[in-house]
């Protein structure tokens, strides 16, 4: 998703003159409720495989934009691997919101595995999210069934050259999560 240039996605008004151009080099604030996903699954099956992918040089320009680079919204009962995907490199990263933002931030996000799901996410880089100012952060979110087995491991969150995060302004609502696993089980007796 996305190329090597920076900024080469984007949402939001974009002006070139009068024109909406996707070449704007002065992108205005953009109002309403957005929602960016560049990669999701909604759609029931018996697994999942989001590997192997690349999300970098997106342009948000909302002001209430939610950003969820890997997305799983389906009920997958036996097992979800989202593993060795790159969220930003170390030349061009993930997203840059230009104007502040109340939306959300999750970078990797499963909720729908059910409780027999084996649920694999490892191997992933994180990096590259620029902000003016945003709403909640959250680089991963495992909170669909317990699974029988869950291996969240070795994902790479910022490097030594590159922050997972930057914000330009402060953030008065923002609480950052790097990870969150909820597990619910629940017995009827």
């Amino acid at each position: 998703m996305g190329n090597a240039t920076p900024n080469n996605i984007r949402t939001g008004y974009l002006l070139t003159g009068v024109n909406l151009s996707n070449t704007a080099t002065t992108p205005t604030a953009a109002s309403g409720i957005s929602n960016v996903r560049p990669i999701i699954c909604s759609v029931n099956s018996t697994s999942l495989d989001i590997n192997n992918n690349i999300i970098q040089g997106i342009q948000v320009s909302g002001t209430q934009t939610f950003f969820t680079a890997i997305n799983n919204l389906g009920t997958i009962p036996t097992i979800i691997n989202i593993n060795n995907n790159q969220v930003g490199t170390a030349s061009t990263g993930a997203i840059n919101f230009i104007a502040a933002t109340s939306g959300g931030i999750t970078l990797i996000n499963n909720s729908m595995s059910t409780g027999t799901a084996i649920i694999n996410i490892s191997g992933n880089s994180m990096q590259g999210i620029s902000c003016v100012s945003s709403g909640n952060f959250m680089a991963i979110n495992n909170n669909g069934g317990g699974g029988s087995a869950i291996d969240i491991s070795n994902n790479q969150l910022g490097t030594a050259s590159g922050d997972l995060i930057t914000y330009s302004a402060a953030t008065a609502n923002g609480i950052c999560r790097f990870l969150l696993q909820v597990v619910l089980q629940l017995q009827v007796h």
